[in-house]
């Protein structure tokens, strides 16, 4: 299978080659000490063919399925699946997008999220942010086509099944270990749209530098 740009299996404009991102490895060995130190943290971003990710993603699920119960269960499998990832993640995206400051609001990190975590994994933002004008600390970050949910065929039986499970659970762990505990669900709403609802301290946090202003 060619890794060209022009094949379509990447997601979005097909004259680039987006999709699923990875780091490229330095597999050139270093002649001494100095050599390793004097390497940058940054690495080349690789983009992987959704095709890739499609396929790992269907075998997860065929492997959690026959180890569950309910749907329930299997969405919890899948969002405990994504914030494996979402754990993962932080470091390496924060590294090699230089943000060597951590964001300290609710807002700027949910942008963080919407713009530049979801083009370093797939090449485009999400479609929307809004916040709840009922819940105090409710966010809804809004993907209508998700690429976790286009190549899943849900039997009829299993209807309610929402495989965005696993972007929740992704979004939840990268919020979390960034400093804003939450609780993040998906639910077919607008095509997926992520429920992220931050802890009261946090929320209190974040009105407390309105406060000192």
């Amino acid at each position: 299978m060619s890794n060209s740009a022009s094949q379509s299996y990447f997601v979005g404009d097909l004259k680039a080659p987006l999709g699923m991102a990875s780091t490229s490895q330095n597999h050139t060995a270093p002649s001494d000490l100095t050599s390793i130190y004097e390497q940058s943290l940054k690495k080349e971003a690789v983009f992987w063919p959704v095709s890739t990710f499609a396929f790992l993603f269907a075998q997860s699920i065929e492997y959690y399925q026959h180890r569950v119960d309910t749907i329930r269960q299997l969405e919890e499998k899948l969002s405990h699946l994504g914030g494996q990832v979402g754990s993962r993640l932080l470091d390496s995206f924060m590294t090699n997008h230089q943000k060597m400051k951590r964001e300290q609001r609710i807002l700027p990190v949910l942008l963080l999220v919407k713009v530049g975590l979801w083009k370093h994994l797939f090449g485009k933002e999400a479609d929307q942010l809004e916040q709840s004008n009922e819940a105090d600390g409710t966010y809804y970050i809004i993907e209508k086509d998700a690429v976790t949910n286009r190549f899943i065929s849900v039997p009829r039986d299993k209807s309610s099944l929402n495989c965005g499970a696993f972007l929740a659970g992704l979004v939840q762990s990268f919020l979390s270990d960034s400093g804003f505990a939450c609780s993040v669900v998906a639910h077919a709403h607008k095509g997926t749209t992520l429920v992220v609802e931050f802890d009261k301290a946090v929320v209190v946090r974040d009105k407390a530098y309105d406060g000192g202003k």
